[in-house]
């Protein structure tokens, strides 16, 4: 009897619940071995097993073949005794196979005969990878049924390179963002896996309506571009597990139309990283249109008994009129006492040495009122 292994991929983000920091693998590669009583085993593929933290699962396919001339004269029973990092989930062959799993050895018998030259029907095994199975993990399952004369070939194992790749992006502005002036983002991008990344790194950002694009610099590791408004920075080199990139610093033109909220998502991707939840990050920056600033300034000098004159002036440095109330506050310091204040289209009164003036008229931008 003659036992060939295979594996195959199957993700299932969401089904299975974690297991400490990783709770799944997945199989990328398929491996082949042999088993039974005549025929040499061959070699096996190096699998990559990928852990996840969301649920994804690796199913070790093994097949029993009869490479006899004969039938098999009883139960054929396939034994694999899973290594430390790799956890029993499942076993399913279909109703020809009867599988159970103790003590992290499962165990499945086929009860029919096994004619010359068939296989019996596949029997998928499915296991989670823990942490502790990185860097790498050996899986060996055995065949073995009655008057097998060749018990050489009746083993195959599975060499597989474990990995957990785990990239974040976190992004953030700087001060307000305010039309006709520029804003800055900040991204930042961190491996917070296990293992290195074996691939380019690339920044995806979407700019929204209203954020012009500027210029995006990261350093000689990133080689950053934009097109139609969508910009992206590729990482050619490798984040070794809890390594951080160079921040990334873009510079976009606010416009009109990104008033009043800039809702602006940068993602991150790379090979074999399977925590997806982690690969985006949105930063939300209130727009500022309208704008009023105040200037204050003394008239002469002030000398004790007498009146002195403060002239506060307010502006609309902002790109679109008012559509409220402009409210001016001034506390007077301590030896100060509040006289009069008089303005044109303004209403003020004073309580408590704080004053008070309102101005009900719209403020046209770019004009002093």
């Amino acid at each position: 009897m003659k036992l060939v292994g295979e594996e195959t991929v199957r993700r299932s983000r969401g089904t299975y619940r974690s297991r400490s920091f990783i709770a799944g693998v997945v199989l990328l590669a398929a491996a082949f071995a042999g088993l039974g009583p005549a025929g040499a085993a061959s070699a096996a593929t190096p699998t990559i097993l990928n852990t996840s933290s969301t649920g994804a699962q690796a199913v070790y396919r093994l097949a029993a073949k009869n490479f006899g001339t004969a039938a098999t004269t009883g139960p054929t029973t396939i034994t694999d005794e899973l290594p430390s990092g790799l956890t029993f989930v499942a076993a399913d062959g279909g109703p020809e196979w009867s599988c159970s799993e103790t003590g992290g050895t499962v165990t499945c018998a086929h009860a029919n005969p096994v004619t010359a030259g068939t296989t019996a029907p596949l029997i998928d095994l499915t296991v989670f990878a823990e942490v502790e199975s990185i860097p790498s993990v050996s899986n060996t399952a055995t065949v073995a049924t009655a008057d097998d004369p060749n018990p050489a070939n009746d083993s195959s194992t599975d060499d597989a390179v474990v990995q957990a790749i785990d990239l974040t992006v976190i992004k953030s502005h700087e001060s307000v963002l305010r039309v006709g002036q520029q804003g800055v983002y900040t991204l930042k991008i961190q491996n917070v896996g296990e293992s290195p990344s074996i691939g380019t790194i690339t920044i995806t950002d979407d700019l929204p309506a209203g954020l012009e694009f500027v210029s995006a610099e990261g350093g000689p590791e990133w080689a950053c571009g934009e097109a139609a408004g969508t910009v992206t920075c590729d990482h050619a080199g490798l984040l070794t597990g809890g390594e951080h990139a160079p921040d990334i610093t873009l510079t976009v033109d606010v416009q009109p139309p990104a008033a009043p909220e800039a809702v602006n998502t940068a993602g991150v991707a790379t090979q074999d990283d399977f925590t997806l939840a982690n690969n985006s990050s949105t930063d939300t920056g209130t727009v500022v249109d309208v704008d009023a600033s105040i200037a204050i300034s003394r008239t002469g000098t002030f000398r004790p008994g007498n009146t002195g004159t403060y002239l506060i002036s307010v502006e609309n440095i902002g790109v679109v009129d008012t559509s409220g109330d402009t409210v001016v506050s001034a506390t007077l310091p301590a030896g100060l006492e509040f006289d009069s204040a008089i303005g044109d289209d303004w209403t003020c009164d004073e309580s408590a040495g704080t004053m008070t003036c309102i101005h009900t008229a719209v403020l046209f931008r770019l004009e002093f009122y």
